[in-house]
């Protein structure tokens, strides 16, 4: 009998403890009091993933492993997208979600704040950070402050093709099941381009790409690493690559990690010794050397 999707993830997350249905928590048993940044390098306390629409808990593992091998000492925090928070959940009701990890970002103890990695992946995963910028803003009135920020292939420029290609690339490989559900896309991202032209409001994709570089709202003091590929066809690297001028313009530190034959987050896949080591080489290099 096939495993249905819940026990998948399960067997998947089983070192993890869901808070909700789309946010879960790993904590690792020697872990007790953030780490210091006197120490050098300094381990991440907590490395946020935020993964594109719909991954398959199967490829996250692959990322959550990588990052207990190279920070053992870190808890992992995924907090995922889904279709509904792309197409029509209120950003209100979206952040009200986040309430509750918002004290993982803080010390209680007054002390330093915690040392916090943030991973993105997709336009799905940059959305869900701004929107946890946003939230985390609203409560403490204070901007985020990551140590340092993983842009893997986002933050893209939205169109309406892109958009489709994005939010449909987590469908379920079923032909009959994934062509209803793309057609379902199709209409639901109309309508909402539709609403964001007639309000002349951001949609949400233009949402994500100016509330990450916004000073006011997230930080990161080590700085920022893009990766991304010429020949992914969901995300411009040129796009990319302007967003990435505009954090430097701001002050940001940034490096940038240009694949050329990837596809879209496909990246630590095709290549995971080179993928984790500019990872690594990112979080060890002390701001001087860049």
């Amino acid at each position: 009998m096939m495993a249905s999707s819940h026990e998948s993830e399960e067997v998947h997350f089983k070192a993890f403890r869901n808070l909700s249905p789309t946010i879960s928590l790993y904590r690792p048993a020697d872990q007790v009091t953030p780490k210091s940044r006197s120490l050098s390098p300094p381990s991440p306390y907590l490395i946020i993933l935020t993964p594109w629409l719909s991954a398959q808990p199967r490829h996250i593992k692959k990322y959550t492993d990588a990052y207990r091998t190279l920070f053992p000492s870190a808890s992992i925090l995924i907090i995922r997208t889904t279709v509904a928070d792309m197409v029509y959940r209120p950003y209100s009701a979206q952040q009200a979600d986040l309430k509750m990890i918002l004290p993982l970002l803080q010390n209680s103890s007054g002390s330093e704040e915690p040392i916090i990695l943030l991973h993105m992946f997709s336009n799905a995963g940059a959305h869900k950070a701004s929107q946890l910028a946003r939230a985390y803003h609203t409560q403490t009135k204070t901007v985020f402050r990551c140590e340092g920020m993983v842009f893997d292939s986002t933050p893209g420029v939205a169109t309406h093709s892109r958009i489709v290609d994005a939010m449909t690339v987590g469908l379920p490989a079923i032909p009959v099941l994934r062509q209803l559900l793309a057609c379902l896309i199709y209409g639901l991202v109309a309508l909402i381009w539709l609403q964001s032209l007639a309000s002349g409001g951001l949609n949400l994709v233009e949402r994500a790409r100016k509330d990450l570089n916004d000073l006011t709202l997230v930080q990161s003091r080590r700085g920022r690493l893009y990766v991304y590929s010429v020949k992914d066809k969901m995300v411009g690297w040129e796009d990319v690559e302007s967003h990435a001028r505009e954090a430097e313009q701001n002050g940001e530190r940034v490096r940038k990690e240009r694949w050329t034959g990837t596809a879209h987050v496909g990246h630590m896949t095709n290549d995971g010794e080179r993928y984790w080591g500019a990872i690594k080489s990112f979080w060890n290099s002390s701001a001087d050397s860049w």
